[in-house]
């Protein structure tokens, strides 16, 4: 897992994509550019670099 500013590349094919929405955190979640899910929450901030905790959260988020 690797961070590139504001997305961040889960596995080959599956990016997130770090946002606001106005003062609440989002994330997208990407696989072969077609958006698969989109969270809202507090809960969405993710450090840099990122952590292993972090890496484990983004993992059970993208599960399909």
């Amino acid at each position: 897992m690797k961070r590139h500013g504001n997305i961040i590349i889960i596995e080959k094919g599956l990016t997130a994509t770090e946002g606001m929405d106005g003062n609440l955190p989002t994330l997208s979640i990407r696989r072969n550019g077609k958006q698969i899910k989109f969270y809202r929450g507090s809960s969405l901030m993710f450090c840099d670099p990122l952590t292993e905790e972090d890496k484990q959260y983004l993992a059970s988020l993208s599960k399909e």
